[in-house]
Formats: structure tokens, C-alpha cells, sequence
């Protein structure tokens, strides 16, 4: 309002001098307890109260200030209530706030539960006694610990971890690398002491000191362990075990790898958790010592298991190759995540074909915080074999977004790169396989759609039976053109099929596909530029049909030559040719009829 001003004031001090008139006006303000000053000199302001009202002023307002300042809200705050408080409070800071006034320090120190939850690391406080006095103050309430332990404090925070893991609710442990292994013996000790209320149970230990040698007369917790449900563990898988009954309480279990090449541990991690619900792994780094060698067993978890979570935080985190090691596909839900930067360049494609080929009823989710998956994946669990080697004779599969394609070839060193050999149908994935794998029964049942490498069916080289695939309805038949015929370190399996009534060819391998009904033999997708082009008689086409593909009926309802030459040299040979589908077509090459007449007929 003009010509008056609010009655809270901020009081200033100056050294001039105020007229009679504003004295008068501003006591008798006062005296009434009116809500405006009416005042005669329009140039004066709140800025401009001067220090000669001030006596009267602080009279006035002295008890109200002294008033609010003795009861500020949070001193007239429940105790129980200013506890709860407090306890948000880091506790490291909760020293200094109990010697803000008499009343804090008494909450404080009167509440025990404000310090059962404890979260220490000896590099952020100054005196080494911290943990033992933030102890002291908690009394005997039950406690939430978390401690880093490190080569300077292992022997005071050891102590002080054996007289009080009786009470623990909660306790994680983080083991510095840095700590002698002479110090083995007192923290299994510490290990093997009672803990009748522990439920979560947390162990970091990087310097591997939990030794299942040292055990020999103690047991995990000692045996008191029937209300533990949740642990996660960087530790000896084997010494746990040899420390302890099964833990069948236990429902989930998060675990690191001490050694990447101790990969029996998944096996020991399921006899110690015989009832785990949902496992979570962390994984740095999954190899095996000789990369010829590997994984025979498949380590099966319980029944129990309903959930994975994978969590690869590095490059070598081979996520492909630990899914290889557990039979997981049986499991309802499975969820892959991976760290920035974690991914491989290999785990990307493995997954993305993973997770195109899922099993009835089951659930998996990939994520990625650096967002270098090639595409979404789809919210469908996978159950797919990897492959058992990585071998110059391998399988190379590509996965595809329309319908569910799968691309298998043949690499060898003296080919031509088979990607070239492959259709851009779609964003391509593409993972090398061993031929020698051996796969489960339903990796393929999806799959409707198989683009495969002729030489796949050579049994030199792919020694193992062709997956089946129960569900393909087209397939396509890749050749490799002249250079595959005339190699002598290839024989075609069309020409081989072609010997086979003569003896000279007795190995077989078979693609059992019973529902197909499209079958193309085709060069490389730019087989337009004449390179390579195949050259196929009808007796190849023939016996090749007959030798290696294994499908329902008599008849296919088409079979397409792409970028194919037939030399027919027999009329005979070609009609049963014919025979063998409902339709027959090529595109724009021709068919060579006879040597002699040089006759060529466009069949397009």
C-alpha cells in the first residue's frame, strides 16, 4: 500500500538523526500494534529506520525473540521423533551434531539404533578408534555393518568384527588386496563364529584369504545360519563349501568369480545353495586356462532357480562363453546386463541370436548402459548351445529381424570371405560356431528360415549331425562356385552326391527339416557379376537332395536356381529333376543343353 510499509522489520544502524515527528509516529505505531505505520515524510522508508528507535523497538520485540529462540521446531520435536532424524545422518557426522547443544547429545547418545547402522571405511576418519566408539554407542542393538578392511587396520577391525558379529542383521566386508595372507587363520575365525540374527551376508575378498585349509575345526557362521536368506560372495567358492552344511535358506545369491578360471565354482556355488531362487553373477572376466579345451560339463542349477542376471563389467566378461557352462535354458527368466563398455564385440551378436531363439514360457532381457547392442532385443528367453570350440572349420551364424533367419557357411582360409556369400536382408548379426558343436534338441525350433554353406554337408569337416529344424519351411544352398569344384582340398558335396551310387562316396550328412517347402541353390548374393558361377547337372541336384535333406513327401513346391548354370547333358536326368518339386524356376542364366549343340535356352 502507498504511504505505508510492513510491520516486520529489518533494523539497520546509521548515524544520522531522525525528526521528532517520525519518533512520535513510529512509538505510538508501537504502542498500538497497529499492522501499518501511517508516516508524514513520504521520503522516508524501511531502509531508513535509524538506530534511535532501535531501544524501543528490541523492548518490544526482546520477549518474543527470546521466546521463539528457546523453542525453536526442531527442539520441541518428539525425542523419538529427533532419534529418527538423526538417524539419516552419516555417522560420521553424528559426532559433530552432538555437540550442537545438551539436547542433540542427549538423543544421540540415548539411542542406540541411531548407530546400528554402520558404513566404515577407515580412510574416512582420523582416529583409528572410530569404529570401536560408533560400537560402543550402539550398545547391544542389532546391526547393519559394512566395514573395508584394509593391510593397516585388518588386526583392530578384526577384533573388533569377532566381538560383535554375534548381533549383525546385515554384514558386508570388503577385503583390501593389500592384506598379508598370514592373516588367513583370524578371519576364518572371525568367519566361524555364531551369528544367530545374520540375514544378508556380503564378502569381498580380493586377497583370497578365506582359506578352506584353515577350517578344519570351525564351520561357516557356526552352523547358525537359519535365518540367512541373501548373500553375495567374491570368494572361494570351494572353502565355503568345505566350511559349511548346504545353506538351504538361502533364496538369493550374488557371486563374483575370485579366479576367471575357476569356473567349477558354479557347481560348488549350487551344492552350497542347494534352494536358490534368483542368482545374480558379476562377471570381470570368464575364460578357461587352454582355449582348445573346453567346457564338457554342464553345471545344471535347481529347480528351484526361477532367475539369472548376468552382469558383465568388462570387455572379457565373455558372457557367451559362462552361458555355455550352466544349462540355463530351462529357467523362466533370464536378465543380461551389461556395464559401459562392457560388450564385446562378440557378445552382441551371440545374444541377439540368443535371444531370437526362445524355448515355449520363457523370459530374458539384455540391457546395456552404453547402448551398443545392434538392436532391441526381443522379451523372450533363448535357450541356444554355444559352441563347445572356435575352429578355422566353423558355422557362421547370422540372425535376422524378418521372420527368423538363420545364416550357416563354412569358413575356410583359402575361400572367399563368406559374408559375401550372404543376403542383406536385414540388420545382420554374425557369430562363428563350431560344425563339431553339439547342439540342443530344440535350439533350432523357431527357425523357418536357413541360408547353409554346401560344404556343411561335408563330413571332413562338419563330423557332428546337422542341427534339426523342425519348423524350416525355406531353405537356401549356398555354393561356392568352380573354386570349390576344382580345389583339391574341397570336394562339393553336389559332386560327391553324384558319385555316390559309384562307391566312391559312402559319408553322409543329413538336414532333417520335415515341413520344408522351398528349396533355392543359388551362388553369392552378386552372382549377376559372373564370378564363380556353378556349374550343376541334374544328376548333382539329384543325388544331392536325396543324400542330404531329410523332408516329408515326394515332392518340394519349389526349388529356385540363383545365379546356378545346369549343364544337361541327359533329358532323363533333367525331367526327374523336374520331378522333384511342383515348380522349378531360374532367374535370368541359362541352362546348357549338350556339349555338342551348344545350345543355350533361357529358362527365365
Amino acid at each position: 500500500m502507498a504511504g505505508s510499509f510492513d510491520q516486520h522489520l529489518t533494523l539497520t544502524r546509521t548515524g544520522r538523526a531522525l525528526g521528532d515527528a517520525l519518533q512520535v509516529a513510529w512509538r505510538e505505531a508501537l504502542a498500538e500494534g497497529e499492522n501499518e505505520v501511517k508516516y508524514p515524510d513520504a521520503r522516508f522508508g524501511p531502509s531508513t529506520v535509524r538506530e534511535e528507535l532501535l531501544g524501543s523497538i528490541y523492548a518490544e520485540l526482546d520477549p518474543l525473540v527470546h521466546e521463539h529462540n528457546s523453542a525453536q521446531p526442531i527442539d520441541r520435536l518428539p525425542l523419538e521423533l529427533l532419534a529418527t532424524v538423526f538417524s539419516f545422518v552419516p555417522e560420521k557426522q553424528r559426532t559433530s551434531i552432538s555437540l550442537v547443544n545438551r539436547t542433540w547429545n542427549k538423543v544421540l547418545l540415548s539411542s542406540p539404533e541411531i548407530w546400528s547402522v554402520v558404513n566404515y571405511d577407515a580412510e574416512n576418519y582420523k582416529s583409528r578408534d572410530a569404529l570401536a566408539t560408533i560400537l560402543r554407542f550402539s550398545a547391544e542393538s542389532p546391526l547393519h555393518l559394512v566395514v573395508s578392511i584394509n593391510q593397516w587396520t585388518h588386526e583392530e577391525l578384526f577384533s573388533i568384527l569377532r566381538e560383535n558379529i554375534h548381533r549383525c542383521i546385515t554384514l558386508s566386508i570388503r577385503l583390501a588386496p593389500d592384506i598379508p595372507q598370514d592373516a588367513a587363520a583370524s578371519f576364518t575365525a572371525i568367519l566361524c563364529t555364531a551369528s544367530p540374527m545374520l540375514k544378508t551376508f556380503r564378502l569381498f575378498d580380493q586377497p583370497a584369504i578365506f582359506n578352506r585349509g584353515l577350517i578344519a575345526t570351525g564351520a561357516f557362521l557356526g552352523n547358525s545360519v537359519a535365518l540367512l536368506t541373501s548373500v553375495k560372495l567374491h570368494c572361494n567358492i570351494a572353502a565355503l563349501l568345505a566350511a559349511t552344511t548346504p545353506l538351504a535358506n538361502v533364496k538369493q545369491v550374488m557371486w563374483s568369480p575370485v579366479d576367471k578360471y575357476l569356473n567349477n565354482d558354479i557347481s560348488l556355488l549350487f551344492q552350497v545353495f542347494p534352494s536358490v531362487g534368483s542368482l545374480a553373477v558379476e562377471l570381470d572376466e570368464w575364460a578357461v586356462e587352454d582355449e582348445s579345451v573346453d567346457f564338457h560339463e554342464k553345471f545344471t542349477p535347481p529347480a528351484s532357480m526361477k532367475w539369472l542376471a548376468i552382469i558383465a563389467n568388462h570387455r572379457n566378461a565373455n558372457v557367451p562363453r559362462f552361458l555355455k557352462s550352466v544349462s540355463w535354458h530351462q529357467l523362466p527368466s533370464v536378465w543380461i546386463s551389461y556395464n559401459d563398455r562392457a560388450i564385446s564385440d562378440l557378445d552382441g551378436p551371440v545374444l541377439s541370436m540368443l535371444c531370437h531363439l526362445p524355448p515355449p514360457g520363457l523370459h530374458a532381457e539384455v540391457s546395456s548402459s552404453s547402448g551398443q547392442f545392434i538392436r532391441p532385443f526381443v522379451p523372450r528367453a533363448v535357450s541356444f548351445e554355444l559352441p563347445t570350440k572356435f575352429s578355422e572349420h566353423s558355422l557362421g551364424i547370422s540372425m535376422f529381424d524378418v521372420d527368423i533367419d538363420l545364416h550357416i557357411y563354412v569358413k575356410e582360409s583359402y575361400l572367399p570371405d563368406p559374408k559375401e556369400y550372404t543376403e542383406p536382408t536385414g540388420e545382420r548379426v554374425m557369430l562363428d560356431v563350431d560344425v563339431r558343436a553339439t547342439f540342443d534338441p530344440l535350439v533350432f525350433a523357431h527357425v523357418t528360415r536357413l541360408y547353409i554353406s554346401e560344404m556343411a554337408f561335408d563330413p571332413d569337416i562338419s563330423k557332428a549331425p546337422l542341427p534339426v529344424f523342425p519348423s524350416l519351411h525355406h531353405l537356401t544352398i549356398i555354393t561356392f562356385g568352380e573354386e570349390s569344384h576344382s580345389n583339391p582340398r574341397m570336394l562339393s558335396p553336389f559332386i560327391a552326391a553324384s558319385w555316390r551310387h559309384s562307391g566312391q562316396w559312402t559319408n553322409s550328412q543329413h538336414l532333417i527339416c520335415p515341413v520344408l517347402q522351398t528349396l533355392r541353390i543359388a551362388t553369392q548374393i552378386n552372382y549377376s557379376l559372373m564370378r564363380y558361377s556353378t556349374l550343376l547337372t541334374p544328376d548333382m541336384v539329384i543325388g544331392f537332395l536325396r543324400a542330404h535333406l531329410k523332408y516329408d513327401g515326394e515332392q518340394l513346391q519349389l526349388i529356385a536356381f540363383n545365379g546356378v548354370s545346369i549343364f544337361v547333358d541327359q533329358e532323363e536326368s533333367f525331367q526327374k529333376m523336374l520331378e522333384m518339386s511342383v515348380e522349378m524356376t531360374w532367374d535370368a542364366r541359362y541352362i546348357s543343353w549338350g556339349m555338342k549343340s551348344h545350345v543355350m535356352l533361357n529358362w527365365g
